[in-house]
């Protein structure tokens, strides 16, 4: 029972920050959409993480979903560090 609280909260915190991101790309930039774009690895990790079985092995897909985390991030603090 706990279980099922826990990714029902998951999946809140994961649209409000979603939310909160997107309107910081959109509102405050004048290049929202790459904001909001680099948005994307905070939902997938999440998501590889409510994925997870029960004996903590992951599924081929959240593997690749923090794939994905890891490369937006990556790109996020390229991006962050490049001169403008």
């Amino acid at each position: 029972m706990n279980d099922k609280y826990q990714k029902i909260s998951t999946v809140v915190l994961v649209l409000i920050m979603l939310n909160g991101l997107v309107w910081f790309g959109t509102i405050f930039t004048w290049f929202g959409s790459i904001y909001s774009l680099l948005a994307l690895p905070f939902v997938f990790l999440p998501l590889a993480t409510l994925m997870r079985r029960k004996d903590d092995r992951y599924s081929k897909i959240a593997t690749v979903f923090e794939a994905l985390a890891f490369i937006g991030l990556l790109v996020f603090t390229v991006i962050m560090f490049m001169p403008f």
